[in-house]
């Protein structure tokens, strides 16, 4: 069955879709909504983001580091959200207790322990962990400094989705 996503916001989105072996796609981060008489010169003017080109569905064993990355970020994304105010609830501060460690300490070991990179992943993540957990009580005492500590909490998360990728190989 040929799946085409709705809803590809963003370059970063079509990446993930391509990894999944989703080749079709619509949204926002293609094209915004257009005249019909204009979509014969988009077609023609069109080409893939760089990033998409040469894309290849991640193997099947490789799955679980895919949904660890979405999941990883939907983490911070949520962290970024209570910090600025935007979110009602604060995620998991335990690097154990997320989904992502829960995963790790579990599926992860046992599959990729063996990997010289996974203590790397491990420590990574436990960082990453402290610096929010550090974030969340400056910001719960109302320091405003908390907010500075956000490109090193996206640093760090990119530090992790690095990792993870070279588990994959």
């Amino acid at each position: 069955m040929q799946v085409i996503a709705e809803g590809v916001e963003s370059l970063e989105h079509g990446n993930l879709l391509l990894k999944l072996g989703c080749e079709q796609g619509q949204g926002y981060g293609i094209a915004r909504p257009m005249p019909a008489d204009q979509l014969p010169e988009w077609v023609h003017r069109w080409k893939a983001a760089p990033s998409w080109i040469g894309q290849q569905p991640v193997e099947t064993q490789s799955l679980p580091l895919l949904y660890a990355e979405v999941e990883h970020r939907r983490w911070v994304i949520e962290v970024e959200q209570w910090l600025s105010g935007k979110g009602s609830c604060v995620p998991a501060l335990d690097h154990h207790l997320c989904k992502v460690g829960i995963w790790i300490d579990n599926e992860a070991h046992s599959h990729f322990g063996h990997c010289a990179n996974f203590p790397c992943l491990v420590g990574v993540h436990r960082d990453l962990h402290n610096l929010v957990n550090q974030a969340v009580s400056m910001h719960a005492n109302g320091e405003p400094e908390a907010a500075l500590l956000l490109p090193q909490i996206r640093q760090q998360r990119d530090l992790f989705l690095a990792e993870l990728r070279a588990l994959a190989g």
